[in-house]
């Protein structure tokens, strides 16, 4: 890492001690478990000797949770678990050739919902682990001195909470995906705050009694924050929460985070997800809080926006503040089920806002909207939606983690709350009737919320209503619209043979195949080589001037983190997207300053400036990001599936193929990616003959070009139209002729083996693989280390 995060400097030592013997992805698995129960120890300490006399006198019952009566804390309140071992983990130390079995013992002494949080982190395999490689004493006594001891008294259930998640987050096998879990404390303040709006809610009541529930509880932050808010306003109020949380680590964290709150933990249930099975089916909620975002299929969070609908309370006012990526105004195909549900959900009366929060304010690069939904409306609000525009409103963060770059400041809070509370239309906001939402390929951002100066609110809502009604009007009488997600065979034949042959080849061969399981992997590997290519197109660009590249890109190189300082020895799909979104980032900073700009569109041949902004778009690298997180997900489910889960698959990639259509467009139209043949110099310029390379597959058409620099026979350039300016390309791909089958394919780095760089094909089956001498990417290598 750049730098090591200051809140888990005390367990650093920790770390030390794994390094070695075991990878960095592992260090969060082993070492959460640890100080869980190194936590539940120095709570205990008040009531330890207690428990452990009146173990003795009820060991022989069956059931030893009397034991929980006596497990209190200083001030007398009940902590909701035990530990009856006369050890403790700094004394465990004294017997050495003991330790397995002793701290086994001691694992096996907590109160069962202890032990099953436990279990499910797996603390008797790691232990085990530990003993194998002969670092368990060391690692044990480490965790016993004094200044760890303390630390651990003096940390708050909130403290407690952050270091657990900032250890995922710095130190698990996949970051990025158990990122998408977390809802950022900034995030959820705003939440909160919504939640429980002083217009819709009076927290203030003496008899206060409400029900919260979470249907992906994650680690519990969301509902742990309701319930610190009103109890922080009302004292006397009683608040009950309900969690339901599929994933196994997530639900254990999730009860130990509200055990150390003293909020009760036994409503939270798993591991079954919401969507197939609702552990609380006969139950109704006051208020429900969620983060939907976390689903990676958007169908399904609209399924999901469907089935909490029926946990609404039938004679009672209930409030739901939910998290989604979804566009809340995008359809899918006519007819279709998300379509249904979103007409079923405005029809009913049961959408109140929808606001737009500003990207990248996740650990992930999903674009949010939260959606507020009631089933008992303000009068200003009945019959209509209000939209918000709150994209804008962040503050940039200096230490991000992951990919949060962007953060809601306690001032851009107040804002968004203050225009939720408006009851007018402005240039943010605009309330809308639900009779003119309920049409084809409208999205949040066709809304336009300019209104005209007018002393008449009257001519304002009629001003707003004629914007959207045109935008639905041109929305439909457009065939392909900039939304619409429909897959038009005939223009995608067109479209693939304006491409670059490495990734026109894919799609041809995706194209032309009729088995499905065969079709899902081209595609897959066409986004991995796309975005490996976008990579490589832009660093080829932006490295052509050393200085401008060091002045303006030093922290997208592998050196800038220590934790990826050797990424492109095994480069993966996820490095290729990581890296490439850091470079896509700092170029469209670059674009919004006019001093730099003309420098920047000169690197790369002087074309439009929408090319550039294409391939360093953030629509781009959020895709494939979500494909990447597909990828994963389907992998981790073994090789064999149905031919229902197949479809499934291949309709989710070529929806993300017409997306990406959308997004590159005819933005290749004007390049030519040229393969040299032989040239002649007169009067300064070059005159080169070259294969024109931007078809599916060979031959490739010879053309003549003139450029104000030699060109290399052994190399690859892209040319803007006529310009003399050729950009020269770093060899992570090439196209050669296969020395086995006499046929030119196209070849991506994979992967550095000793003294050789591996190649391989994803549309020549016939010899996919092929070695080089390392020395061929060694420029590479300086550039990007």
């Amino acid at each position: 890492m750049n730098k090591f995060p200051d809140r888990l400097l005390f367990i650093k030592g920790l770390m030390e001690i794994l390094e070695g013997s075991f990878n960095e992805g592992e260090y969060s698995k082993i070492i959460i478990p640890f100080i869980i129960m190194k936590k539940l120890e120095s709570l205990l300490k008040f009531s330890k000797r207690d428990i452990i006399e009146k173990y003795t006198e009820y060991k022989y019952m069956d059931d030893l949770n009397v034991l929980n009566h006596f497990a209190i804390d200083e001030k007398g309140e009940p902590l909701g678990f035990y530990n009856f071992s006369s050890y403790e983990l700094n004394t465990l130390i004294k017997s050495p050739n003991d330790l397995e079995k002793n701290l086994c013992d001691y694992i096996d002494s907590f109160s069962s919902n202890i032990k099953e949080i436990l279990d499910i982190l797996d603390i008797k395999e790691i232990l085990n682990s530990l003993s194998n490689s002969n670092i368990l004493i060391h690692f044990l006594n480490e965790l016993s001195n004094v200044k760890m001891d303390l630390h651990f008294e003096l940390m708050t259930p909130k403290e407690f909470e952050l270091i657990i998640e900032e250890l995922i987050l710095n130190f698990s096998k996949d970051p990025l995906m158990m990122g998408k879990y977390f809802i950022p404390s900034d995030v959820i303040e705003l939440s909160v705050r919504l939640l429980f709006h002083i217009d819709e809610f009076n927290i203030h009541d003496k008899n206060l009694i409400k029900t919260i529930f979470d249907p992906i509880v994650s680690s519990g932050k969301s509902i742990d924050a309701c319930y610190d808010f009103v109890l922080d306003e009302n004292r006397s109020a009683d608040i009950v929460s309900y969690g339901q949380e599929a994933n196994k680590i997530l639900y254990s964290l999730s009860k130990i985070n509200l055990l150390l709150r003293k909020n009760d933990s036994k409503n939270i249930k798993g591991f079954k997800n919401f969507l197939s099975e609702d552990l609380f089916k006969d139950q109704q909620f006051d208020f429900i809080i969620s983060n939907f975002s976390s689903i990676i299929d958007r169908s399904e969070q609209i399924l999901l926006l469907q089935k909490i609908i029926s946990k609404m309370k039938n004679n009672e006012k209930s409030r739901f503040v939910i998290i989604t990526d979804e566009d809340p105004l995008i359809k899918g195909n006519k007819g279709s089920i998300e379509n249904k549900i979103r007409q079923s959900i405005i029809d009913n009366d049961y959408l109140e806002t929808i606001i737009s929060l500003p990207e990248n304010i996740f650990y992930d690069t999903i674009k949010p909207y939260v959606w507020i939904l009631t089933n008992e409306k303000l009068e200003h609000r009945k019959k209509k939606v209000q939209f918000i525009k709150g994209s804008n409103e962040f503050v940039e963060m200096k230490d991000n983690v992951l990919k949060k770059t962007h953060g809601i400041s306690k001032s851009k809070t107040k804002k968004i709350l203050e225009l939720y509370g408006s009851k007018t239309n402005s240039n943010l906001v605009s309330f809308i009737n639900n009779s003119d939402i309920n049409h084809d390929n409208l999205s949040f951002e066709d809304l336009t919320f300019e209104i005209k100066s007018s002393s008449d609110k009257l001519n304002k809502d009629i001003s707003v209503k004629t914007e959207v009604k045109t935008k639905i009007k041109s929305s439909k009488n457009n065939k392909i619209s900039k939304n619409s997600t429909e897959f038009n065979q005939k223009e995608f034949e067109k479209w693939i043979e304006t491409l670059p042959f490495p990734l026109a080849s894919i799609l041809y061969a995706y194209d032309i195949e009729s088995n499905y399981d065969r079709k899902i992997k081209y595609l897959l590997h066409f986004f991995e080589a796309i975005s490996e290519f976008n990579f490589n197109l832009i660093i080829s660009a932006v490295s052509s001037d050393l200085k401008f590249y060091n002045s303006y890109f030093s922290k997208c190189r592998a050196s800038y983190n220590k934790k990826f300082s050797r990424w492109f020895f095994k480069p993966t799909f996820g490095n290729w997207n990581n890296f490439g979104s850091c470079f896509a980032k700092s170029i469209r900073t670059i674009l919004e300053n006019n001093n730099n700009k003309p420098k920047l569109l000169e690197l790369f041949g002087n074309p439009n400036e929408s090319f550039v902004k294409m391939v360093s778009s953030r629509k781009f690298y959020n895709l494939l990001f979500k494909i990447a997180e597909f990828r994963n997900r389907w992998e981790g489910h073994g090789p064999i599936v149905d031919k229902k889960e197949q479809l499934k698959r291949l309709k989710i990639l070529k929806k993300a193929l017409t997306i990406l259509q959308s997004i590159i467009s005819d933005n290749y139209k004007n390049f030519n990616l040229i393969a040299p043949i032989k040239s002649r110099y007169s009067e300064g310029i070059y005159y080169s003959s070259v294969k024109r390379l931007m078809t599916t597959r060979p031959p490739f058409k010879s053309i003549d070009i003139k450029t104000n620099i030699p060109l290399d026979i052994n190399k690859k350039y892209l040319v803007y139209k006529d310009n003399s300016i050729a950009i020269e390309l770093l060899p992570l791909f090439d196209i050669i002729e296969s020395p086995q089958k006499e046929q030119e394919a196209c070849y991506f780095y994979n992967v550095t083996e000793k003294d050789k760089v591996q190649y391989v094909s994803y549309h020549f089956n016939k010899e996919a693989i092929i070695n080089f001498e390392k020395n061929k990417l060694e420029k590479v290598f300086n550039i990007i280390k």
